[in-house]
Order: C-alpha cells, then structure tokens, then sequence
C-alpha cells in the first residue's frame, strides 16, 4: 500500500491560497478550486466555461480516465470564473501550465517555510477536510470515505485511503477555531 498524502492544515492552505493571490496571481484562483473542489491539476486546467453550471453551483467535469463527475463549487469561486473573459478554457489546458502551476505552488510553500508538495496536497486537504465533515455530521467512517471517494472521482473507494489515513479525523473544536463550516 502507498504511503498516504498528508494534506496542508487548512490554515496552511489559505495561507499558500493568499500568498499567490499577492504574488502569482493567475495561479490563485487555480489553487483555491483545488482546495475547495478536490479538482486534479489537470481537470482545473481543462475546465471550461461549459463545465460550470452556476446556478446549481457545481463543475461537470471528465476525470481522471474521462469518466464524468459533479463537484460542488462555492458560491465565491463561480464569481469569480463567470468574472473571467475566455472564450472556452478558464485556464490553459496544457502540461506546461500544469508544470507551472505545480511549480508556482511549490515555490509559495517553500516562500512560506512550509514543507509541501504541492497542488495535489490541496487535494488532499480537501479530501480530509470533507471527510471531517461528512463524520461530524453523523456518518460512519465508511459512509464518509464513499462519499469523499465519490466527490474525488475514485473508481475504488479503497483509494482514498491514501487521502484520508485510516484513524484521521480532524476534530470539530479544530474546525470551528478555524472558521470552517461542519
């Protein structure tokens, strides 16, 4: 078994959001659907304008093998996507921006004295932060894995496992400290 993907502490992740926002800016909305959306790094570079359906507030999106899923975005992240003038892509769909993306993420962590991966971290993060609360809402472990699973676009719901480690759980007084909704 593969060794599990720590996410950033939250707090972490919005510092790394905000860092880009005053530094490398076209990377921060890209890093903050990651965060709040789960999205790949080269599912958000493909995004286009067709994807998101900004009344029901979610992205219709081809994953990882071009199977189909649907992932809630918050209200402020459709804003700012509407707000975007593009004639098809939000970003540019390519391995060099993913390159670049990566990079820039990993060149905030290091700015900020973090040790990071990256964007996938993000990911991550996002996994366990909705694990935490789909379990503080009264699932079962196994409920919240399969609906984390299910919002990642895993075939296998056994793979989130290397997002969410066996025993985690981040506890409600952590979230609430942090201002995040449970």
């Amino acid at each position: 078994m593969r060794k599990h993907r720590d996410g950033y502490p939250p707090q972490d992740a919005r510092k790394i959001i905000e860092y880009l926002h005053q530094h490398s800016r076209a990377y921060a909305l890209p890093a903050d659907i990651a965060y709040h959306c789960g999205l790949r790094e080269n599912e958000i570079a493909g995004l286009k304008k067709s994807n998101l359906d900004p009344e029901g507030q979610v992205l219709n999106i081809r994953g990882k093998g071009g199977k189909p899923r649907t992932v809630p975005i918050p209200p402020v992240l459709v804003q700012q996507l509407i707000s975007m003038h593009t004639v098809d892509y939000f970003f540019t769909p390519s391995a060099s921006w993913c390159s670049s993306f990566r990079n820039t993420v990993h060149k905030a962590c290091k700015a900020l004295g973090m040790d990071g991966s990256g964007v996938h971290r993000l990911r991550s993060t996002y996994a366990q932060l909705q694990y935490t609360r789909f379990r503080s809402k009264g699932l079962i472990n196994e409920e919240a894995r399969l609906k984390v699973s299910h919002l990642l676009g895993h075939e296998r719901p056994g793979v989130t496992n290397i997002y969410v480690p066996v025993g985690f759980f981040w506890d409600e007084y952590l979230l609430i400290t942090l201002h995040i909704r449970v």
